[in-house]
């Protein structure tokens, strides 16, 4: 990957990180992960 591309993609995955509220690495993952809500 080019550097300018690497640089975009590590700033989209941050991004998206925040709005679903996960790590990027989450994002990274081979395998699906499910969040359930849970009423408190």
């Amino acid at each position: 990957m080019s550097e300018i591309f690497r640089e975009y993609y590590d700033k989209l995955l941050r991004q998206l990180s925040i709005d679903f509220n996960c790590t990027p690495a989450d994002l990274r993952a081979k395998e699906n992960i499910i969040t359930v809500s849970k009423l408190i």
